[in-house]
């Protein structure tokens, strides 16, 4: 119930969105009373052509097909054994709890429970899972920055570049975190085993909640000890990975390129400069608190891509850009993850220990 909760909060989220960007002055700057733009807005979803479908439903599987190859890739820098529908299954959860959780906070909790429950080691699951996270972050901020750079943006509100700040402190605390672990491995084990020596003397060691932190320090030494691989094995490593977050982000960019030309109706359209705006507005998804950016996502339409579009169409493109990257991955996800049995696990009721 609480996750039908979720989902029907964030279905009017984005309908809210919507509804305030079709309204007002928006709407009367396009040349249309709110309902009729909303009326607009709606039959799009039937007005297009069948190639146009099709093309959307392709680039929305290409993106899943590239993060399950990052998966793979990722398990196989930490010389992870990591099989194709095991990476295909975590990339789906993924997916569902990213967009369902604020700057997709829940993402790699869920994919580190499908990954250990298909028989994972749980140490290597959370280093492919974050250390991909942080990674891609890494990417957009860098991709948003050089938009915002090159002039491709809005101007930034104080509640923007609050959420810009946060979000960076958050990375960098990340980015800390993962380098502590590869270059100083030997002090953070010996740290993780006092504090488990101190555990089991103190009254925190006992019952099931001193197996559970037990389990856990156990997990935080082996994830250590999984980083620390990497530093062995030198640069090499970095190179495939690096790649499989530059054909992640060029999906992106095919999306924006695909759904942009399908909108416009063959209109002159730089693409190029729709590329560096979607990938701006893509950080700006990532920043913003609410789940999957819904309601903030699409209400600024307007900011983002009426300079490119015009008034009416560039909704237009948000629409049918978020049914490509958000929509329709969460509607795979709430008919997929039953079937492969992960259901209640990846909403939150088992996460380790599970098999």
């Amino acid at each position: 119930m609480r996750f039908l909760g979720l989902l029907a909060g964030i279905s009017l989220l984005s309908v809210a969105g919507f509804v305030w960007a079709t309204g007002g002055d928006a709407a009367e700057a396009a040349g249309a009373s709110g309902a009729g733009a909303r009326r607009a807005l709606w039959r799009s979803l039937g007005a297009q052509s069948v190639g146009f479908y099709v093309a959307v439903a392709l680039v929305s599987a290409l993106l899943i097909a590239v993060e399950v190859a990052r998966v793979v890739i990722h398990a196989r820098a930490i010389e992870l054994p990591m099989r194709w529908r095991v990476a295909f299954d975590a990339t789906i959860a993924n997916n569902f709890m990213s967009w369902l959780s604020p700057g997709g906070l829940l993402g790699e909790p869920a994919a580190t429970y499908v990954m250990a429950r298909a028989g994972v080691a749980l140490d290597g699951g959370i280093v492919v899972a974050y250390l991909k996270f942080v990674i891609s972050f890494a990417f957009i901020l860098a991709l948003a920055g050089a938009g915002i750079a090159l002039g491709y943006s809005p101007a930034f509100p104080l509640v923007l570049t609050m959420s810009l700040v946060s979000g960076i402190s958050v990375f960098v605390g990340l980015v800390g975190l993962l380098l502590a672990g590869a270059m100083v491995p030997g002090r953070s084990i010996a740290a993780i085993q006092r504090a488990r020596a101190r555990v089991a003397r103190g009254w925190l060691g006992r019952g099931r909640r001193g197996r559970a932190l037990a389990r856990a320090l156990q997990v935080a030494q082996d994830t250590v000890e999984r980083l620390a691989l990497l530093r062995r094995r030198g640069v090499r490593w970095l190179w495939p990975v690096l790649l499989s977050h530059v054909a992640y982000y060029v999906a992106y960019g095919v999306i924006f390129v695909v759904v942009g030309h399908g909108v416009a109706r063959g209109g002159e359209l730089a693409s190029a400069e729709l590329m560096m705006r979607g990938f701006v507005y893509l950080g700006f998804l990532h920043l913003l608190p609410t789940p999957g950016g819904t309601a903030l996502g699409e209400a600024a339409a307007h900011a983002f891509f009426a300079s490119t579009f015009g008034r009416g169409d560039d909704v237009a493109f948000v629409l049918w850009f978020r049914v490509a990257t958000l929509y329709a991955h969460v509607a795979f996800g709430v008919i997929y993850l039953p079937l492969i049995g992960v259901w209640r696990g990846v909403l939150g009721q088992r996460w380790v220990g599970s098999r």
